[in-house]
């Protein structure tokens, strides 16, 4: 073992300070933390301070190509090195245990909070352990700080993930947004036809008298226009003096003829709206209260 007392973690450069040495074992000091790993991290894992320069020089092989944009890596060297979407196969030395960590692309999809307590997940790309894995390759072997503990892992492999439960959240959070999308558009034109429904024939429809406030509902029913003695066809209104309408309309039991003059009014109109009819000299305007697709409501209030 060198006299140097002053080491550096050759995966981030950071110093750390050589307490003693036995058994095996060296005791470290790393930012104000007692650590105890076995001897041979040495030359693997930290190296004297002296030997900075081969460290510095070794890490930037080691690292991926870095674009002069943005910071991001080179396209090309993307199944090079590890990057945010990338599933990483760990081995956590001290602790020989295995685990298989997804890289988030943009945190919304995290599913491992406690990286020590859970072997398989989705990690954000801003946590400690993501940003030592970043640009590193199989085989290399990293350190990270959590709770004030160093852990060292080796990168046992590392692939772009098309399959298992990143790619299900994924999937299922691009869905959603496919679902949230076309709910929208279905929203809109369920309102689009609210707007557009207006009264037609074989509507119940309820009316206001505005000059006698006076209420009163009541079925429009079909007409039919007799052209001849065995012909019957619609359109309903009269060509000639000669035609005649048919109907079943009987205000008495609460139905009005389409042909009527309040029917015509009528139709093509929604609720709220107001309309006039003529009957002889006399101009008489309702108000729409309601109208319904067919006479159940009618049956019901009838009394």
């Amino acid at each position: 073992m060198t006299a140097s007392k002053k080491f550096r973690l050759k995966s981030t450069g950071e110093i750390v300070d050589l307490i003693s040495e036995r058994d095996g074992k060296v005791v470290l000091m790393f930012n104000g933390t007692r650590i105890e790993r076995p001897s041979d991290i040495i030359g693997t894992l930290i190296v004297p301070v002296s030997e900075e320069e081969d460290v510095e020089t070794a890490s930037k092989k080691r690292k991926c190509p870095i674009s002069p944009s943005g910071g991001k890596k080179n396209e090309k060297s993307h199944h090079k090195c590890i990057s945010p979407g990338d599933t990483v196969c760990l081995k956590f030395i001290e602790l020989d245990r295995k685990t298989v960590y997804t890289i988030s692309e943009d945190n919304s999809d995290v599913t491992v909070k406690e990286i020590i307590c859970t072997d398989e997940g989705v990690i954000p790309n801003d946590s400690l352990l993501a940003k030592a894995l970043i640009g590193e390759k199989s085989g290399n072997i990293v350190t990270f700080r959590h709770k004030e503990r160093v852990f060292v892992v080796q990168v046992l492999s590392f692939f772009r993930k098309t399959a298992g439960i990143y790619q299900q959240l994924r999937e299922k959070k691009d869905a959603q947004k496919l679902l949230d999308e076309q709910r929208k558009k279905d929203e809109k034109a369920v309102k689009i036809q609210k707007k557009a429904r207006s009264i037609k024939t074989g509507n119940t429809v309820c009316v206001e008298f505005l000059d006698t406030n006076e209420k009163k509902a009541f079925k429009i029913v079909d007409a039919w226009l007799l052209v001849a003695p065995d012909e019957v066809v619609k359109p309903y209104r009269p060509t000639s003096y000669d035609s005649k309408t048919i109907t079943e309309a009987d205000p008495d039991n609460d139905t009005i003829s389409e042909t009527s003059p309040l029917a015509m009014a009528l139709l093509g109109h929604t609720r709220g709206e107001t309309v006039k009819y003529k009957v002889a000299d006399k101009t008489i305007e309702v108000r729409i209260i309601a109208f319904f697709d067919d006479d159940t409501w009618l049956k019901n209030h009838k009394h």
